[in-house]
């Protein structure tokens, strides 16, 4: 997990306990978003899975983001071709400040972060990276599950 700005009280965002009872939550999004690109000379279409979601539970004042990012095709050449997948949550601090936090990975990746606070905005947005052929070298494909 990495930050993608800086945030000076980032220690006390990882880790902390879910104190509420109720939770109020916005439904869930999945998207199963498909993707084509050409590899050794052949097009080639490939699945991805992906959700995001938010929690937010009123008597901690705290916000469960969670994100999730993978591969769905049995095709070897989707597998193969296939360099990296990442989740992006984007949020605004109670001091305005913009930051979020980043993920990435080989074949599938999951975010799962709590922070103090209630969030106004929050988009979870998703990457994957596959090797195509030139003159593109890497395939980049971005996707939003979650927006509020």
């Amino acid at each position: 997990m990495r930050w993608r700005t800086k945030f000076a009280a980032a220690g006390v965002l990882v880790g902390l306990p879910l104190l509420g009872i109720g939770a109020s939550t916005a439904e869930a999004t999945q998207v199963n978003p498909e993707f084509t690109f050409i590899s050794g000379g052949r097009e080639v279409r490939c699945t991805m899975a992906a959700f995001g979601d938010l929690e937010y539970f009123p008597e901690s004042d705290q916000s469960w983001i969670t994100g999730a990012t993978r591969l769905v095709d049995d095709d070897p050449v989707c597998q193969h071709e296939m360099t990296e997948v990442g989740v992006d949550a984007d949020f605004r601090t109670p001091e305005g400040e913009e930051t979020g936090f980043a993920i990435a990975g080989g074949d599938h990746v999951s975010l799962d972060e709590v922070v103090p606070w209630a969030l106004g905005t929050l988009t979870i947005s998703h990457y994957v990276v596959f090797r195509c052929d030139p003159p593109h070298d890497a395939c980049t494909f971005i996707f939003t599950s979650y927006s509020k």
